[in-house]
């Protein structure tokens, strides 16, 4: 017994030294240089060289992005290729920053739900988990018109925000308030 363990034993200690030796060869084929391998010196530019001018000129003061102008179809594409992200982010919060809300109302509100089944997030993340014809990219892909009553109240309801109020609140939510914006401008 005791020269089975012995044996198994210096086996073991020859399995170790010889996994240890490999990887310090491999290790030093990493490591050594490469034979006649040109050597690069970069420097800095003169300090005379470089024009000086003040710093604050042609800096803005605010950063305001806005998108660039798409057409409907276009944003849908977008939507579709986040839509994963979009809802992962969204199905996040437990209470949702304001921007964020609103516009998800918006987007609910022009796919026909109701407003007060709107104003509680819960509600809102269960008609997100739909799934197929009634997951919400097929609904905003099949998305036609809106009725005019609901349009005024969309625009009400997002008169005071702006894409850099929903992109700082939640950059994916930002999407689909591009959505809701293109929506009501192009209907009217």
């Amino acid at each position: 017994m005791v020269v089975i363990a012995t044996i198994i034993l210096t086996g073991m200690v020859m399995i170790i030294f010889f996994i240890f030796w490999k990887m310090r060869k491999q290790r030093e084929r990493t490591i050594s240089p490469v034979p006649d391998t040109p050597q690069i010196q970069i420097s800095p530019p003169p300090l005379e060289d470089i024009p000086s001018r003040p710093l604050t000129s042609g800096v803005p003061t605010t950063l305001n992005y806005t998108p660039p102008p798409q057409t409907l179809q276009e944003i849908c594409a977008d939507i579709e290729s986040l839509t994963r992200p979009i809802v992962a982010e969204l199905k996040s919060y437990t209470s949702p920053p304001l921007p964020v809300h609103n516009t998800m109302v918006a987007v609910f509100m022009l796919l026909g739900e109701d407003r007060k089944l709107l104003s509680n997030w819960s509600n809102i993340l269960i008609l997100m988990k739909g799934s197929r014809e009634n997951s919400l990219m097929s609904r905003i892909s099949n998305f036609t018109v809106a009725d005019n009553k609901v349009l005024k109240e969309v625009r009400k309801l997002i008169k005071d925000m702006t894409f850099e109020d929903v992109h700082s609140a939640g950059k994916n939510g930002s999407h689909l308030f591009r959505w809701v914006l293109k929506v009501c401008n192009d209907i009217e």
